[in-house]
């Protein structure tokens, strides 16, 4: 090929590119102006477009889908049966109902020794029919017939009977004898059939207690306490240690007067303690007798252990006095 034909080629292809340059300068000239993002025609098209509601998450149920389907591998497709919740039972302590001792008994005699609390007896009637099988004689000490046990004598006087109760929210409780009985009771003779009158004197006498007794001291009621047998051999043994080493005592002082023998310490855990005796009690007297020392209250003690069964101790402590009971073991020459 000769320069002339490649000069000629050359200027062809020239003439093409030059015409197309020149018909797309012409093209772009006849589009619209280019924009970038149009804000109005991008809200229209949004707006209509359908929107799809969030898809809500399925939980799957434990006990009522996983536990049969997985775990006991029921299948069956049966709805699940309903758990029935039962409430727990109370933990709390078991609250007794409270005894009305008026409610119980009407007082028809009573027999009082002053000397000697333990010969001290009542006789009463029943108003409770499932009590009529009872005895109807009362003594210190003696628990009610059951159901109604938690209240036990704590003194007899000519007055009335003083109850006291094993629940420890409940006072005692006195049940005064009938006004114009003069603390006789009536009774139809079997061969006459008069009606006669029985004195208090008249009353038979009745043991006012079980043949069980217990080895160590328990409180039976409030203030109520039955001696135990072996907690009485100690002391008995021992008695002049358990003073000295566990009980700290004074006279003392009222108004001037010897007026009580003071326990100004009791150690904890001790026998005394365990019989109810506490610090800053003051032992006003026993059974009626008065004692300011230790020695008026051992001699007391001894001199009357043989023939007593019931001893009823009067103390006070920050003013306010009451009444303790200990009840021990009759002994076949008592």
């Amino acid at each position: 090929m000769n320069v002339a034909t490649i000069k000629t080629l050359l200027f062809l292809v020239s003439l093409g590119l030059f015409g197309g340059l020149v018909y797309y300068a012409y093209e772009f000239k006849q589009r619209p102006p280019y924009v970038y993002f149009d804000g109005t025609y991008a809200k229209s098209v949004l707006d209509n477009v359908t929107r799809l509601e969030t898809p809500q998450a399925h939980i799957v149920g434990y006990d009522p889908i996983v536990t049969p389907v997985l775990v006991k591998f029921d299948w069956t497709g049966a709805p699940p049966k309903k758990v029935e919740v039962v409430e727990d039972a109370p933990t709390g302590p078991v609250v007794k109902p409270k005894i009305v001792v008026s409610d119980l008994v009407t007082i028809q005699m009573v027999q009082v020794a002053s000397t000697d609390p333990g010969a001290s007896l009542a006789l009463v009637a029943w108003k409770k029919p499932e009590l009529q099988k009872a005895s109807g004689v009362l003594s210190i000490g003696q628990k009610l017939p059951k159901p109604y046990d938690g209240a036990v004598v704590k003194d007899i006087r000519t007055d009335g009977i003083e109850f006291a109760f094993t629940v420890d929210d409940q006072e005692p409780e006195f049940v005064k004898v009938p006004s114009g009985s003069e603390g006789l009771i009536s009774f139809v003779d079997s061969v006459d059939g008069i009606r006669k009158f029985k004195p208090r004197r008249e009353i038979p006498t009745a043991a006012a207690f079980g043949p069980v007794w217990p080895e160590r001291t328990r409180e039976i009621a409030r203030d109520v306490y039955e001696i135990g047998e072996q907690d009485s051999r100690d002391f008995e043994r021992d008695y002049a240690r358990i003073l000295s080493e566990d009980v700290r005592t004074e006279t003392f002082f009222k108004d001037g007067k010897r007026a009580g023998l003071k326990l100004t310490e009791v150690k904890p855990g001790s026998l005394a303690a365990s019989h109810g005796a506490t610090s800053g009690d003051v032992i006003i007297s026993i059974n009626g007798q008065p004692v300011s020392s230790e020695q008026e209250a051992i001699k007391f003690v001894k001199n009357n252990s043989a023939n007593t069964t019931v001893w009823q101790v009067v103390v006070e402590n920050l003013g306010r006095q009451r009444t303790v009971t200990y009840n021990t073991k009759k002994t076949n020459n008592s």
